[in-house]
C-alpha cells in the first residue's frame, strides 16, 4: 500500500517466489504494508477474482484482540487446531500477521478457480460449524491479499513483525474435500 491502508493497493506481479520475496522485503525497508496475492493470476492487467487462474492453498485470517473472540494468538492457533484435529486435516503454515493469524492449508498440487471455489465455501462452513471466527471475508475470496513472513505490520503506528511460526504439510485437495465432508 503505496499510500497507508486508507488507500488502494499498488498491485505487482512476479514471475517466481524469488522475485516477489526481493521486492517484498524492499518495500517493507521503505516502511510499506506489504501483501501477496493467494492466488496466480492469468495476466498483470488485475487481481481480480475472475483473473485469476489457479491456487495451491486453502487460507483462513483469524482476528486476535481485547475485543475479539480470541484474545491472543495462542486462542487463535487453539481453536484452529481443534477443528483441524477433528477433520483430520494436515498442519497449516502458521504465520502471525502481527495483531492475528493467518493460516494456510497447502495443497499438493494447484487447482482451476472453479475448484477451489467449492472447496473454499466448504472449509469456510465447516469453519462455522465448528464454531472457528474467522474472516469469511478472506476465507472464500480467491483475490485475498495476505500478510508476507519477514516483513512488518505497521496497521497502528509501531510495527510488528509478520513471521513464519510453523510450517504446514501440503495435502492433495480430493482428501481435503473427502475430510471435510
Amino acid at each position: 500500500f503505496k499510500n497507508g491502508l486508507g488507500a488502494p493497493p499498488t498491485h505487482y506481479f512476479y514471475n517466481n517466489d524469488a522475485a516477489l520475496v526481493e521486492a517484498a522485503l524492499a518495500y517493507n525497508r521503505l516502511g510499506k504494508n506489504v501483501y501477496h496475492g493467494c492466488a496466480v493470476y492469468k495476466t498483470s492487467q488485475s487481481r481480480k477474482g475472475e483473473n485469476a487462474a489457479a491456487v495451491k492453498s486453502l487460507w483462513v485470517d483469524l482476528d486476535v484482540g481485547s475485543n475479539k473472540t480470541y484474545k491472543t494468538p495462542r486462542d487463535a492457533v487453539a481453536a484452529l487446531e481443534k477443528f483441524r484435529r477433528t477433520v483430520g486435516l494436515e498442519q497449516p503454515h502458521y504465520v502471525s500477521s502481527g495483531f492475528g493469524i493467518h493460516a494456510y492449508f497447502p495443497f499438493t498440487v494447484p487447482v482451476d478457480t472453479t475448484s477451489w471455489s467449492k472447496l473454499a465455501a466448504i472449509f469456510a462452513s465447516c469453519l462455522d460449524v465448528a464454531g472457528v471466527a474467522h474472516d469469511g471475508s478472506r476465507t472464500h475470496d480467491i483475490a485475498s491479499i495476505l500478510r508476507v513472513p519477514g516483513t512488518n505490520n505497521y496497521k497502528n503506528g509501531t510495527p510488528r513483525s509478520v513471521k513464519l511460526l510453523a510450517a504446514g504439510t501440503a495435502e492433495a485437495p480430493d482428501q481435503i474435500l473427502k475430510k471435510l465432508k
